[in-house]
Protein backbone atom coordinates (compact mmCIF):
# COMPACT_ATOMS: atom_id res chain seq x y z
CA UNK A 1 0.00 0.00 0.00
CA UNK A 2 1.30 3.43 -0.95
CA UNK A 3 -0.27 6.63 0.38
CA UNK A 4 0.39 10.01 -1.17
CA UNK A 5 0.41 13.17 0.94
CA UNK A 6 1.56 16.78 0.83
CA UNK A 7 4.06 18.21 3.31
CA UNK A 8 4.42 21.96 3.82
CA UNK A 9 7.96 23.30 4.10
CA UNK A 10 8.77 27.00 4.01
CA UNK A 11 5.40 27.77 2.41
CA UNK A 12 5.83 25.16 -0.33
CA UNK A 13 3.75 22.03 -0.73
CA UNK A 14 5.99 19.02 -1.36
CA UNK A 15 4.44 15.80 -2.72
CA UNK A 16 5.56 12.76 -0.73
CA UNK A 17 4.41 9.19 -0.22
CA UNK A 18 4.60 6.59 2.53
CA UNK A 19 4.56 2.82 2.29
CA UNK A 20 5.15 -0.26 4.43
CA UNK A 21 8.39 -2.13 3.83
CA UNK A 22 10.40 -4.86 5.54
CA UNK A 23 12.57 -3.59 8.37
CA UNK A 24 15.21 -5.05 10.65
CA UNK A 25 12.65 -6.05 13.30
CA UNK A 26 9.53 -6.57 11.19
CA UNK A 27 7.97 -3.77 9.20
CA UNK A 28 8.76 -0.09 8.82
CA UNK A 29 7.12 2.90 7.23
CA UNK A 30 9.18 4.51 4.49
CA UNK A 31 8.50 8.15 3.58
CA UNK A 32 9.75 9.06 0.10
CA UNK A 33 9.70 11.74 -2.56
CA UNK A 34 6.71 11.04 -4.77
CA UNK A 35 8.43 11.67 -8.09
CA UNK A 36 11.63 9.74 -7.39
CA UNK A 37 10.72 7.27 -4.63
CA UNK A 38 13.94 8.35 -2.87
CA UNK A 39 13.53 7.44 0.82
CA UNK A 40 13.84 10.41 3.15
CA UNK A 41 12.55 9.00 6.48
CA UNK A 42 12.55 5.43 7.77
CA UNK A 43 10.20 4.84 10.70
CA UNK A 44 11.02 1.47 12.28
CA UNK A 45 8.54 -0.38 14.43
CA UNK A 46 10.24 -0.92 17.77
CA UNK A 47 9.21 -2.44 21.07
CA UNK A 48 6.17 -4.41 22.06
CA UNK A 49 3.83 -1.41 21.88
CA UNK A 50 4.92 -0.55 18.33
CA UNK A 51 4.51 -4.14 17.15
CA UNK A 52 1.09 -4.37 18.80
CA UNK A 53 -0.03 -1.09 17.22
CA UNK A 54 1.16 -2.28 13.80
CA UNK A 55 -0.73 -5.57 14.12
CA UNK A 56 -3.98 -4.00 15.38
CA UNK A 57 -4.26 -0.87 13.21
CA UNK A 58 -5.28 -0.97 9.58
CA UNK A 59 -2.35 -0.34 7.22
CA UNK A 60 -3.95 2.97 6.23
CA UNK A 61 -4.18 4.18 9.85
CA UNK A 62 -0.70 2.92 10.62
CA UNK A 63 0.81 4.86 7.70
CA UNK A 64 -1.07 7.99 8.82
CA UNK A 65 0.38 7.51 12.32
CA UNK A 66 3.92 7.13 10.95
CA UNK A 67 3.63 10.33 8.87
CA UNK A 68 2.18 12.26 11.80
CA UNK A 69 4.96 11.11 14.14
CA UNK A 70 7.74 11.82 11.62
CA UNK A 71 6.27 15.27 11.02
CA UNK A 72 5.80 16.03 14.74
CA UNK A 73 9.41 15.03 15.45
CA UNK A 74 10.67 17.26 12.62
CA UNK A 75 12.23 14.34 10.74
CA UNK A 76 10.60 15.17 7.40
CA UNK A 77 11.72 18.82 7.55
CA UNK A 78 15.25 17.82 8.53
CA UNK A 79 15.48 15.25 5.73
CA UNK A 80 14.21 17.69 3.11
CA UNK A 81 16.53 20.49 4.24
CA UNK A 82 19.65 18.38 4.72
CA UNK A 83 19.18 15.90 1.89
CA UNK A 84 20.10 13.12 4.35
CA UNK A 85 17.69 10.27 5.18
CA UNK A 86 16.44 10.35 8.78
CA UNK A 87 15.51 7.48 11.08
CA UNK A 88 12.74 7.35 13.64
CA UNK A 89 10.69 4.82 15.50
CA UNK A 90 7.05 4.06 16.04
Amino acid sequence: MIKNFEHMLDGRSIPLCVTLAPGPEGQRAVISHLESAQAIVLMDITGVLGMLKASVESPDAFLDHAVRKASDEGLIDLALRSGEPQNGSI
